[in-house]
């Protein structure tokens, strides 16, 4: 069990030109490739897999939370509350067949960007404040990236997504193993 608490700085800088090249979405404001923001967190972790990649036994389960309360040059900057869930596990069938549950759930709860919605533009917000899915991999990209098996790209997500993986794993040999993979994802705007 892990349990992790207080003060971050988070800064990103990027060109439109890397992003472009991982994201299918590619006219952003200028503003959302930085960010600059002070945080308070805390996270609640617990890992006990045998292997990372692999893994044939365990679990692995994070609870975080986020209150991005400034943004560096923003005097008015509303802060945003970003709060996520993770949670795997190995449930053994037989010796060599597992099946492996994948739940995962993020939600940004960010004034501006429901006003943005609600006057039709694009509004005040960065790439730290959003959700992204997509790839094999969490957190591949974007620290915010949940996996999902049926996109290659990384796409933008709304504010709050909730996704749901099963694979379904087979090791016929010693380090050999067949993986079947289904996954579906829900989102919505705060």
């Amino acid at each position: 069990l892990d349990i992790q608490g207080g003060i971050s700085h988070k800064y990103i800088q990027s060109d439109n030109k890397w992003l472009s090249s991982i994201m299918e979405e590619s006219v952003l404001p200028k503003d959302f490739l930085r960010a600059n923001h002070m945080s308070l967190f805390a996270k609640a972790s617990y890992y006990s897999f045998d292997d990372f990649y692999y893994p044939t036994e365990g679990s692995n389960f994070m609870l975080t939370y986020d209150f991005n309360f400034l943004k560096t040059g923003v005097p008015d900057y509303t802060p945003t509350h970003i709060a996520s869930l993770s949670y795997r596990t190995v449930i053994k069938l037989a010796d060599e067949v597992a099946i492996i549950p994948d739940i995962r759930l993020r939600a940004v709860f960010d004034r501006n960007s429901i006003k943005a919605r609600n006057s039709g533009s694009i509004g005040e917000f960065s790439l730290l404040h959003k959700n992204f899915i997509g790839g094999d991999m969490a957190g591949r990209y974007f620290e915010q990236q949940i996996p999902f098996v049926g996109f290659n790209n990384v796409y933008i997500a709304d504010d709050i997504l909730g996704c749901v993986a099963l694979d379904f794993r087979v090791n016929p040999f010693k380090r050999m193993f067949l993986s079947f993979k289904n996954s579906v994802f829900l989102e919505t705007d705060s």
